[in-house]
């Protein structure tokens, strides 16, 4: 299973995708370190898991306006990486809070495009409904962030 070669238009791949993830939630359950441990297994098991939901919500909650997301292939969508990687690979605190607080500006791409394209593509609804699912992704992974500036 890997994020990076997710094929959004291949059907069987994102059932795969969700297979593995189901697979992957049943472990999470029972590994002696979750839930709220601080070591690097369990930031980047919840990196994993953040993904998933992340991707079950697009594809299944979301899925009508996800595709015609897709379909515009807009550089905001393309390139929106809510949650960066380094944040779990870090073990400086500062620079974790830091990498959070940055992730908290850029959370729903630059300079929030991304409301803009769902917007305009989706309808008012459709974002109220995305970025209610996605700030509450968020809080598991970045915590709290102050995302009035969206309402």
């Amino acid at each position: 299973m890997k994020f990076e070669t997710l094929d959004f238009n291949d059907e069987k791949d994102i059932k795969n995708f969700k297979t593995d993830c189901g697979d992957l939630q049943d472990c999470f359950t029972a590994l002696p370190c979750r839930p709220g441990s601080n070591n690097q297994l369990d930031k980047r098991l919840r990196s994993i898991e953040w993904v998933c939901k992340a991707i079950v919500f697009l594809t299944e909650d979301f899925s009508n306006c996800f595709d015609k997301l897709h379909e515009k292939n807009a550089e905001c969508v393309q390139n929106w990486n809510p949650l960066p990687n380094e944040i779990y690979l870090e073990d400086d605190k500062m620079k974790v809070e830091k990498m959070k607080e940055n992730a908290c500006d850029t959370y729903f791409g630059k300079d929030d495009c991304v409301k803009k394209e769902i917007i305009e593509r989706c309808g008012q609804e459709e974002w109220n409904t995305f970025r209610k699912k996605m700030i509450k992704l968020s809080e598991d992974v970045v915590g709290k962030c102050d995302f009035s500036r969206l309402e």
